[in-house]
């Protein structure tokens, strides 16, 4: 018997238009925090060294019920700072762009030394709320001492698709 799923196909667009910083802070929101953009050999990515720093995506449209993943690849570029940790959150707003509390959850960690550890990608996934008209992804340094600097890139907001299969 088949059942009707939900998952995001491997094929989904990225609905964030410059998730990789390629174009700077563009689409971006400063939040809180000092951020930069600087490319080496591990690719584009923003970077703050601001204790509770937080980036947000440009809004995205979305309709009440529909099932959203977000992700980023965090690193920590230098520092130590103690309490310190990476997390994504989905951020809901209605028509008149009223925040709707609160955000879908938060996926944190410690993010790894270098960008090539895939524990270093932190994913959230949550549905979009009744009233709910946009969606913004919400990139935080969440260390609370610092120094702590960190690094993002490639940033996705992805809405799931129904597909079917025998799960």
């Amino acid at each position: 018997v088949a059942t009707l799923n939900t998952k995001v196909a491997a094929g989904a667009a990225n609905r964030i238009r410059n998730g990789g910083f390629e174009n700077g802070l563009t689409n971006w929101t400063i939040g809180t925090g000092s951020w930069g953009v600087y490319s080496d050999a591990a690719g584009t990515y923003a970077q703050s060294s601001d204790a509770g720093a937080y980036l947000l995506s440009e809004r995205v449209p979305v309709l009440p019920g529909q099932v959203w993943t977000g992700s980023a690849n965090f690193y920590i570029t230098a520092g130590g700072g103690s309490a310190g940790g990476a997390y994504v959150q989905l951020w809901w707003y209605d028509a008149a762009d009223g925040f709707l509390s609160p955000p879908s959850g938060a996926d944190y960690k410690v993010p790894p030394a270098t960008f090539g550890d895939l524990d270093g990608r932190n994913r959230i996934t949550g549905t979009a709320p009744t009233g709910a008209a946009y969606c913004r992804l919400c990139l935080a340094n969440g260390c609370t001492v610092g120094p702590y600097n960190f690094a993002i890139k490639e940033a996705k907001l992805k809405v799931q698709t129904a597909i079917q299969g025998d799960e």
